[in-house]
């Protein structure tokens, strides 16, 4: 008998006959409108959900925190944590219950806008987590690296991202020996490859809060040739604390000045 296993973060889960590690570092959240000067700070709390393999037949529940500073020369860097629930582990035996699995993970990361550009921004970061489903128990870390696009109208910046990424199981204890799990226990620590896209849009209000909203879709898969697909929706807000952008005054029009008449003084 197999269990289906979806393992949940904040980007989504992965669900086949074996455990898939989730990379450590979705749901991204990281772009915004907030322009503001080097030191400043945002703070923001996220929630989202969605579903996994293929046909997307287990869903998923997660939260997430992201704190961000912005530093000179168009570098950012911030540290994100989140939490997870697996809605729907099931079991392809009728007579065997679904078993909800738990999950807790946490990045670091580093965004660099290159010159003055604000359209385009580079993304590396790294991090793990642990996850837990009854019988099983797993740790896992690995990097990532991505690059995103956008633009701001006004107070409103829609975006694009495309991210690559692995995640490695480091350590994996089966709790109940003689199980599928620890049949497959091989199959557990392979390495899970990544190629995520995402879309998003957030806005900035008067208050100095943010909103944002963001749509992530993927693949996920293993040296061995096993391939889940993923997708994710998520949202929340942000705050931003420090001072916004300075804005450089335009040039004088010379036109206007007032004529020399002449006199002195």
């Amino acid at each position: 008998m197999h269990r289906r296993i979806a393992v949940a973060l904040t980007l989504g889960a992965l669900s086949a006959c074996t455990t898939f590690a989730p990379p450590p570092m979705m749901m991204h959240q990281t772009e915004t409108t907030f322009r503001s000067e080097p030191g400043a700070v945002n703070l923001g709390g996220f929630v989202g959900g969605g579903a996994a393999g293929l046909p997307f037949g287990d869903g998923f529940l997660g939260a997430l925190g992201v704190a961000d500073v912005l530093a000179p020369a168009g570098w950012k860097f911030g540290a994100s944590g989140a939490i997870g629930l697996n809605t729907s582990t099931s079991s392809s035996s009728s007579s065997s219950p679904a078993v909800n699995g738990s999950l807790k993970s946490g990045r670091l990361f580093a965004q660099y806008r290159p010159g003055k550009q604000d359209w385009v921004a580079v993304q590396l970061g790294g991090g793990g987590g642990s996850y837990s489903r009854g019988d099983l128990a797993m740790n896992y870390a690995g990097p990532d690296l991505g690059v995103s696009v956008g633009h701001t109208f006004g107070a409103v910046r829609p975006y694009l991202t495309a991210t690559g990424a692995f995640s490695q199981p480091f350590q994996v204890d089966n709790q109940t020996p003689g199980s599928t799990a620890q049949a497959d226990i091989d199959q557990y620590t392979s390495r899970v490859y990544y190629a995520i896209g995402g879309i998003g849009v957030c806005g900035d209000t008067p208050s100095g809060v943010e909103l944002s909203a963001e749509l992530n879709t993927g693949v996920g898969w293993q040296p061995h040739g096993r391939t889940n697909g993923m997708f994710s929706l998520s949202g929340g807000l942000r705050y931003r604390f420090g001072a916004p952008r300075k804005v450089a005054p335009l040039p004088p029009n010379l036109d206007d000045e007032p004529e020399d008449d002449g006199g002195g003084s």
